[in-house]
């Protein structure tokens, strides 16, 4: 399985103790104690509405074909257990060979429609998509720009206040985003606040890309504790931070969870990887090492980090990548596992030794009796065979 090998009454535990318990300690006397200011973010969650300039930008660079990839799914045989298992997915094409490239998007139901016109996501929309786990490269981007704002670099040590436990910030991302520890994002969310967190997104542009519960289910919207920050002989504090945001996702039964388009899954890989083609509201505030940095760890698998798990762990499409790529190419990827719904998701870059470069964003929700193994082979038979029709229609 996909899921971190803890206990959910650990995990349970370690938020009680740690979010309820946050009497701070008394310093060092030789540790200089400064205190910091949050960036101040908007409250209002609702989509924002591009500019007409904005929009006269985004067509200038961007075709859309929500056609193609079923043609390829019938033509192939894979349409109807496509519709059996909700198949969505977002294929972006980066064409090199022009002087000004241009990216081309095809769809297949994920287009986001309000069906019950209550402005929020929730699973009775049209294009409705569960994140999973790949929330998480949002969430280790914000925390990079984060620390970039505070002027302290990703080595950078935290701890929840009047707790004994440090932790890297460095390394939580890497967790986050190789193994897909939950604990480690769970830190991290708190870390930035849920305000911020969501608000920050928006403000990107990425207007539907909500947080609204820790991960395994833990709460939702909760206040953060305060947290402190050390950096060699220097310790920070940051303040507690409440949450004043309304749950903005919806799954079934009126769960409440986490949310993202696929489109704003997409770009927020694009933003990271080409940001020259995002517009200039979707811009992070990240340092270029920083940015090179995420990438390399998007790359790597959990050995080549030093984690204790197997080389195909959370790696939905590595033997595509393989297949596709070759030795030359590069595969960047986050998946997740929806632990409620059954739904596997995938989010990749990947490049061809021939310098084709291609955003993923894949999702399956197969009967319970499914396993993995079949689903995994399934994501990459279909991958395939659309990648190889789209190579073929330059």
């Amino acid at each position: 399985m996909f899921f971190e090998k803890i206990s959910y009454c650990l995990l349970l535990g370690f938020f009680a103790i740690n979010l309820l318990s946050c009497q701070p300690k008394q310093q060092n006397n030789n540790q200089k104690i400064e205190p910091i200011s949050l960036p101040i973010v908007k409250e209002d969650l609702t989509p924002n509405s591009p500019t007409p300039e904005l929009a006269e930008n985004q067509l200038k660079i961007k075709e859309e074909n929500i056609t193609l990839l079923e043609t390829i799914l019938q033509k192939n045989n894979q349409l109807e257990q496509a519709k059996q298992w909700q198949y969505k997915a977002l294929f972006i094409k980066v064409n090199p060979t022009q002087n000004s490239p241009k990216l081309t998007y095809y769809y297949y139901q994920s287009i986001r429609k309000d069906t019950n016109n209550n402005q929020i996501q929730d699973s009775e929309d049209q294009g409705f998509f569960n994140p999973a786990s790949t929330v998480k490269v949002g969430i280790s981007t914000l925390t990079l720009e984060k620390l970039h704002n505070l002027n302290l670099p990703r080595e950078t040590k935290y701890k929840i206040a009047g707790t004994s436990q440090w932790y890297s910030l460095e390394e939580d991302i890497k967790k986050a985003l190789v193994i897909s520890d939950n604990q480690a994002t769970n830190r991290l969310i708190l870390f930035l606040g849920f305000n911020h967190l969501n608000s920050r997104m928006n403000s990107l542009g990425f207007n539907y890309y909500s947080v609204n519960r820790l991960m395994l289910n833990q709460g939702t919207l909760v206040d953060s504790p305060a947290f402190e920050l050390k950096f060699q002989d220097q310790i920070i504090q940051q303040p507690p931070q409440k949450t004043t945001q309304k749950p903005t996702c919806f799954e079934v039964g009126k769960t409440i969870g986490n949310c993202a388009t696929a489109r704003d899954l997409a770009e927020i890989l694009m933003a990271l990887i080409q940001p020259e083609f995002s517009l200039a509201k979707n811009q992070f505030n990240l340092r270029e090492e920083d940015r090179l940095w995420l990438q390399k760890i998007m790359s790597k698998k959990p050995r080549e980090l030093g984690f204790n798990y197997e080389n195909t762990f959370c790696r939905f499409l590595d033997p595509l990548g393989n297949k596709i790529a070759h030795k030359t190419g590069k595969l960047l990827s986050k998946c997740g596992v929806g632990l409620f719904s059954h739904t596997f998701v995938d989010t990749s870059f990947l490049e061809t030794d021939q310098g084709a470069k291609y955003y993923l964003v894949i999702a399956v929700t197969p009967p319970s009796q499914i396993s993995q193994t079949e689903v995994i082979k399934w994501f990459n038979i279909t991958t395939e065979l659309i990648l190889n029709e789209l190579n073929e229609n330059d």
